[in-house]
């Protein structure tokens, strides 16, 4: 279960402690976590709390959160974000009709549901190491145009992916 939880304010871009960070996911390892590029993006504060961990909207290992997750990712890529490490991916989140031109990364993300890459765009490698994708997953690439890479390591895949009507 997740529990809504009042946090210290921000000072400027920097969490007042340690504490008020998002733990992320135990799954990454903790140089990974510590590299700064965690929540960079949105600076999201960690609201929730999950068997005693405290996490931010995207990394909450929770599939009970589809429309405040998809408001928060919605924002993350209409500022141009690639970087989507560690991210929990819930029942249907979509990156349809999107550009990226820069590489983008899915490392270390759990994707629960359908993630819908159809007709997006990526000029730079697609990075998906150390993924894990449940039963109930799919990740659908239909008519995505991929220029460069699409990368798959060390990961689990329970659920679907499929390719149809891509460009590579």
């Amino acid at each position: 279960t997740m529990t809504l939880i009042s946090v210290k304010k921000k000072l400027g871009n920097r969490y007042l402690s340690s504490d008020d960070r998002c733990f992320v996911s135990a799954r990454i390892p903790e140089s990974f976590r510590d590299s700064g590029r965690i929540c960079e993006g949105e600076r999201l504060s960690p609201r929730y709390e999950h068997e005693g961990n405290r996490y931010c909207i995207l990394h909450l290992p929770s599939s009970d959160k589809t429309t405040d997750f998809n408001v928060s990712l919605d924002r993350m890529i209409s500022k141009g974000e690639h970087w989507f490490s560690g991210i929990y991916f819930p029942s249907t989140s979509s990156f349809s009709h999107k550009e990226f031109k820069k590489e983008v990364s899915f490392d270390y993300c759990t994707f629960d549901g359908l993630v819908d890459f159809s007709f997006t765009r990526f000029e730079d490698d697609i990075r998906m190491r150390n993924i894990f994708c449940s039963e109930s997953s799919e990740l659908r690439f239909y008519s995505t145009r991929i220029l460069a890479d699409l990368r798959f390591k060390n990961s689990v895949i329970e659920g679907r992916i499929s390719f149809e009507g891509v460009v590579w």
